[in-house]
Order: C-alpha cells, then sequence, then structure tokens
C-alpha cells in the first residue's frame, strides 16, 4: 500500500497542471465544498471564508440535475459526469439528513 501511494504522489508531482487544469479543479471543489456544507463563515488562515444559502442550493442542484456546464466540467477533468452525479447524490442526501437532525 505505502508503495502505491508513493508512486501515485510522484506521478502526480511529474504532471504539471495547465492553467486550464487548475481553473477547472478549482470550479469542481467549490462546487463540493458549497453543496456539502451549511451556510456558515469560516476562517481559513488568514482568510474567511463565507457559503450562502443560495450557493449551496444552486450546488447541490447542479450535481442532482447536472444542468448547465456539469458535463462539461466532468469532461475536462476526465471524471465519469454519471458516476460524480451518482457519489455526489448520496452525500448531498446525507448531508440534508444531518441538517434535519441538526434543527430537532
Amino acid at each position: 500500500m505505502e508503495n502505491l501511494v508513493n508512486k501515485n504522489q510522484i506521478e502526480l508531482q511529474d504532471h504539471k497542471l495547465t492553467a486550464e487544469e487548475k481553473l477547472w479543479r478549482a470550479v469542481m471543489a467549490t462546487a463540493v465544498y458549497d453543496a456539502l456544507h451549511a451556510p456558515n463563515v469560516t476562517k481559513k488562515g488568514k482568510y474567511k471564508v463565507f457559503t450562502e444559502l443560495t450557493d449551496i442550493q444552486e450546488a447541490r442542484n447542479w450535481f442532482q440535475t447536472k444542468e448547465g456546464s456539469f458535463e462539461t466540467v466532468c469532461e475536462a477533468l476526465n471524471m465519469d459526469a454519471d458516476r460524480v452525479h451518482k457519489i455526489m447524490g448520496g452525500k448531498i442526501r446525507q448531508q440534508q439528513f444531518q441538517e434535519r437532525l441538526e434543527r430537532l
């Protein structure tokens, strides 16, 4: 297992990301973060990160309906859009369940 991890790290280091790849990764990372968090203001280092309710709803809707640029972003990241849709749909439902429990 350790050899596999080291090999993967080396492969990642050898592959320099283009500006476009970095942009698409940031788009996906932001959508995942927004979809799986409750509205809040958190501090990351010296910066505040705001997650608005509308951002959360839009991100969740983006994953659940595969609207707009969803297919394009997945394709740019060499990700299977159907698989991302299925996995994120499950995670979003888990998050929504947790949010309902916290309101009780």
